[in-house]
C-alpha cells in the first residue's frame, strides 16, 4: 500500500515538473543575468532615421558590458523598412532582429508582419503595466502586444514672462488655446511682437500636437471614418495664420532665436529645446515660465508628447540571446534612462524608472522641476490607437487646412470634402 502511494506521489511530481517546464517555455527568454564577456553573438537592428545617433550611443554603452556582442544598425525611413522586410522575409535573407519605429507606424507594421513579430507579453521580464499606457494600448491587437515601448518626447510651452509681465499678462493663467490666441491678437500684437514662431505649413507640429491632445485617429468608436473632431486642430492652425500671431521661421530666424531675442513671446518646446535656450541665452535665467500646453476646452487635456518610439522584435530574435538582452537594455537599464534624458531630453517609457530622484531636481534656470512635469504628462496621456491610414489621411487634412488658410476657403467644407473623397475612393479598406 505504501509502495503504491510512493509511486503515485512520484508520478504526480513528474507530471507537475513537465507542466511547469512547458509553461516556462511559452515565454521567450530575455537573459538578464548574463555576465560581462560571456554573452556573444550578432544583432541586426533596423532603426528609424530619427534614432540614428541615439542607437549608435546605445550600442557603444551596451558593448562596454558585452564586448563580444556585434550589433549592426541600419537606419532608414519606415517605408524602406517595410519594403526591405517584405522582400527579405520572402527571400529568407538579412532579416533584422529588432526594428525601432514611431507610434504612428505600429499599425501598418502589425498589419503586414504580425505573423513574424514577437508578442511582448510572451517575453520574460516584460510587464505591460510597467510602461506608458497609451503606447501599450496602441500596440495591442487582440490579446497580443506587438511592440516594446522605448521612449517619448514630452512637450511644453515656454513663455517670455519678463516681456509678458510688462503687458500685464500672466502666462500661468493661459489655460486654453482660445486664451492663448486672445493674448496673441491683443496685447502681444499691439506691442509689435508675435506669440509664436513656427513654419506652420512645412512643419505640422502645431496640428500634430492638437491631434495628440485630443486623442484623435480620424475614426470613431465604431471604427468608422469621422473627420469632425479633427477640425479643432485645423482651426488652431488657421486661426493662428489668419490672426498673424506667428512668425514664419521658414524664411526668418529659427524659433529658438526669435524667442531668445524677444521677437516671439512663447515657444513650443521639448526638454532638448529648453536646454538649448538655457545654454544660448544665459541672460534669460528666471525670466521664462514653462507650462503645459493649453487645452482646447475647460477640463480638456493638457498632457501631450510630440511622439513616442517603440521597438519591435522579429521571431528570429527569440533564439538570439544577444538581441533579447539588447531589448532588455533599451527598455529597463539605468544607462538607457540617463542617455535618453540627459543627452536628448527624452523620457523612458518604463514608468518604474520614474522613481529616480534625478527626474525631480529643480532646474535653476527655469526654477521648475522639468522632469517631474514630463513624468506627469507621460502618466496622464490620452489613449489613442493609430491605424494604417492615419498618416495618409493626416496629409490630406493638412493640405485642406493650408488651402483654407491661404485661400480664405471654408475650413469645415474643405475637411468634409476630404471625408467624401476618402469614402468614395479606395483609400481605406473599411
Amino acid at each position: 500500500m505504501n509502495k503504491m502511494r510512493r509511486m503515485l506521489i512520484i508520478g504526480m511530481l513528474a507530471i507537475s515538473s513537465v507542466w511547469i517546464t512547458s509553461c516556462k517555455q511559452n515565454k521567450q527568454e530575455i537573459t538578464s543575468n548574463n555576465k560581462p564577456n560571456e554573452l556573444s553573438g550578432k544583432v541586426n537592428v533596423w532603426g528609424s532615421t530619427r534614432d540614428s545617433e541615439l542607437l549608435g550611443k546605445e550600442v557603444a554603452i551596451f558593448k562596454k558590458k558585452y564586448p563580444k556582442v556585434e550589433i549592426n544598425v541600419t537606419n532608414s525611413d519606415i517605408n524602406s523598412i517595410k519594403d526591405n522586410l517584405s522582400k527579405n522575409l520572402k527571400n529568407k535573407t538579412d532579416v533584422p532582429d529588432i526594428i525601432s519605429l514611431e507610434d504612428t507606424d505600429v499599425p501598418s507594421m502589425v498589419k503586414s508582419f504580425k505573423d513574424n513579430l514577437i508578442d511582448a507579453e510572451n517575453v520574460s521580464d516584460f510587464k505591460s503595466d510597467s510602461y506608458i499606457k497609451y503606447q501599450i494600448y496602441n500596440s495591442t491587437y487582440g490579446n497580443k502586444i506587438y511592440a516594446f515601448p522605448w521612449y517619448v518626447d514630452p512637450v511644453f510651452v515656454a513663455y517670455r514672462q519678463d516681456i509678458l509681465g510688462t503687458l500685464n499678462v500672466k502666462s500661468g493663467d493661459i489655460k486654453y488655446w482660445s486664451e492663448y490666441l486672445n493674448v496673441g491678437t491683443g496685447p502681444v500684437k499691439a506691442a509689435g511682437k508675435a506669440m509664436l514662431s513656427m513654419d506652420y505649413f512645412n512643419n505640422s507640429r502645431l496640428y500634430n500636437i492638437g491631434m495628440r491632445q485630443l486623442g484623435l485617429n480620424y475614426f470613431d468608436d465604431n471604427d468608422k471614418l469621422d473627420l469632425e473632431d479633427s477640425i479643432k486642430p485645423s482651426e488652431l492652425v488657421v486661426n493662428s495664420y489668419n490672426n498673424k500671431i506667428l512668425y514664419d521661421d521658414s524664411k526668418k530666424l529659427s524659433d529658438v532665436q526669435n524667442f531668445g531675442d524677444g521677437n516671439t513671446l512663447s515657444i513650443v518646446s521639448d526638454l532638448s529645446t529648453l536646454r538649448d535656450i538655457e545654454n544660448k541665452y544665459t541672460n534669460l535665467k528666471g525670466k521664462i515660465n514653462v507650462e503645459k500646453m493649453p487645452a482646447f476646452e475647460a477640463g480638456g487635456n493638457r498632457d501631450v508628447v510630440e511622439f513616442g518610439e517603440n521597438l519591435m522584435a522579429l521571431k528570429n530574435a527569440s533564439k538570439n540571446k544577444a538581441a533579447m538582452e539588447f531589448i532588455r537594455f533599451l527598455t529597463t537599464s539605468d544607462e538607457n534612462d540617463s542617455l535618453l534624458f540627459d543627452n536628448y531630453g527624452y523620457l523612458t517609457s518604463n514608468t518604474l524608472k520614474y522613481a529616480n530622484i534625478k527626474f525631480y531636481n529643480t532646474d535653476s534656470f527655469y526654477n521648475k522641476k522639468l522632469g517631474k512635469i514630463a513624468i506627469n504628462e507621460s502618466n496622464n496621456l490620452v489613449n489613442v490607437k493609430y491605424n494604417e491610414y492615419f498618416l495618409q489621411i493626416k496629409d490630406m487634412v493638412q493640405n485642406a487646412t493650408i488651402d483654407s488658410a491661404t485661400s480664405n476657403k471654408d475650413l469645415k467644407q474643405n475637411i468634409y470634402s476630404v471625408q467624401n473623397t476618402i469614402e468614395t475612393s479606395n483609400i481605406i479598406d473599411k
